[in-house]
């Protein structure tokens, strides 16, 4: 007689006598295993599973046995320790750094600008959310072009100029009769006090925010063009002078008006120079002047007498320049000139 390989089942040979009691034996066998693995409704939950644990962590696959799969499972919660059944961080063998941010704190608002802060995800997704709402309004942006002139046309049918360019407007003085010698002999003041029309004119720049056109009004001043100067302006009144004996000037003044120009103020302030008798050429720099950031305007105030010699003075934001010229080639100033220097 021979038995089955597991549950050592009676399988009688072919020359042995029929026992009944192997085969009660047998049912027996069957049914007590059988009661082991499957439960009257078919469910296998009673079911015990002998297996031993993988050597390592393994991918699980179709088909393998119970005791294969439960195995390689036993192995993943023996690696994974404690944590595998706390869920806690903290539990965690060798955790992962967290590199440079670890040196930060937390900041949960808008307000904080420190360096030694990161902002939350909450506050990071509400700018993103009003960034996107800026796009939205700003949609459907494009630039426009008119007479030389661009404007972006945006949100609200808003259309802004960009890059203003400075418009000017006139101002005719017209005609003033000189005041004789009032800055030296044959060099006469004239006194445009028309340009207090013009607002806030005495706080306006000389070749800058305004400029001064001579013209010929007349017989009176053929030769306008020749040794004719700015001196000074205010509020009130534009001063210029001449060195040929003009009895008449006639002056426009070209203005910005298409930006606000601050109210009279003390920023400008002035300083004179005395151009010793002799002089062909005096060279005024910024470096000579202690608190000057920058030269504004330059121009005569006062002249000794020198028969017919030209005063001429040019200037930059960093120097004047004072030459003179003659009708009998000296070539050099006669008397003593007082040049004054506007600066901030």
């Amino acid at each position: 007689m021979r038995l089955t390989e597991f549950f050592r089942l009676r399988m009688p040979d072919g020359t042995d006598p029929v026992n009944i009691e192997d085969f009660n034996d047998n049912f027996e066998v069957i049914d007590r295993e059988l009661k082991k693995r499957i439960s009257d409704d078919g469910s296998a939950s009673d079911v015990t599973v002998g297996f031993e644990v993988a050597e390592s962590r393994q991918p699980l696959k179709s088909g393998e046995k119970l005791s294969v799969l439960m195995g390689k499972a036993h192995r993943f919660f023996t690696d994974l320790k404690t944590v595998a059944f706390s869920g806690k961080y903290g539990d965690l063998i060798e955790r992962p750094t967290l590199g440079g941010a670890a040196g930060y704190k937390v900041a949960d608002n808008d307000t904080t600008n420190s360096s030694e802060f990161l902002s939350t995800a909450r506050v990071a997704y509400e700018h993103g959310q009003e960034i996107d709402a800026l796009s939205r309004d700003l949609g459907g942006c494009s630039l426009e072009q008119e007479n030389g002139n661009f404007y972006i046309v945006g949100a609200d049918s808003v259309r802004k100029k960009l890059a203003e360019s400075p418009e000017y407007s006139v101002l005719d003085c017209g005609n003033v009769d000189f005041k004789e010698h009032e800055f030296g002999q044959w060099h006469h003041g004239y006194h445009f006090t028309k340009v207090s029309e013009i607002p806030n004119f005495g706080s306006m720049v000389h070749g800058k925010d305004f400029f001064i056109e001579v013209y010929n009004g007349g017989t009176n001043q053929l030769n306008a063009g020749i040794g004719v100067s700015y001196v000074k302006h205010s509020n009130s009144e534009l001063v210029m002078t001449s060195v040929n004996g003009l009895k008449g000037l006639y002056v426009k003044v070209y203005y910005i008006n298409n930006r606000a120009i601050p109210a009279p103020s003390s920023f400008l302030k002035s300083i004179d120079f005395t151009i010793a008798s002799g002089t062909a050429t005096k060279n005024i720099l910024l470096s000579d002047i202690t608190d000057a950031g920058e030269i504004v305007c330059a121009g005569l105030v006062s002249r000794g007498w020198e028969g017919w010699n030209a005063l001429n003075v040019t200037y930059t934001t960093e120097s004047v320049t004072i030459t003179f010229s003659t009708s009998n080639s000296n070539g050099t100033a006669f008397g003593s000139e007082i040049v004054r220097v506007w600066y901030r």
